[in-house]
C-alpha cells in the first residue's frame, strides 16, 4: 500500500472514532515502535496494520523526534553518562 493510500485510509478515520481530536491514529510504543491506535482503529472495518502505519514518512519522523526527546531527557539525568546513581 502505498503512503498516499495510507494517508487516506487515516484521514477516513471519523473524528467520533478517534480516541482523542489530536490522535494521529498511530502511536509509539515504550519500544520505540510504531503501531496503529487500536482505540480509533477499533471500529473501523478493515483497519490498518502496524506495519501499514510504520512506512509513513511522517510517521517514520515522528518516531524520530519521540526517540530524540527520550534521549535528550535521559541525557539530562545524566543517565547516558555512565555516572548513573541509580542502582
Amino acid at each position: 500500500m502505498s503512503p498516499e493510500e495510507i494517508r487516506a485510509r487515516v484521514a477516513a478515520v471519523p473524528l467520533e472514532a478517534r480516541c482523542c481530536d489530536g490522535c494521529r491514529t498511530y502511536v509509539i510504543t515504550a519500544n520505540a515502535t510504531i503501531e496503529i491506535c487500536d482505540e480509533c482503529w477499533s471500529s473501523v472495518p478493515d483497519a490498518l496494520t502496524d506495519d501499514d502505519v510504520a512506512t509513513l514518512p511522517e510517521a517514520l519522523a515522528f518516531l524520530e523526534d519521540v526517540v530524540t526527546a527520550r534521549y535528550a531527557w535521559l541525557e539530562e539525568k545524566g543517565l547516558l553518562s555512565g555516572s548513573c546513581s541509580i542502582g
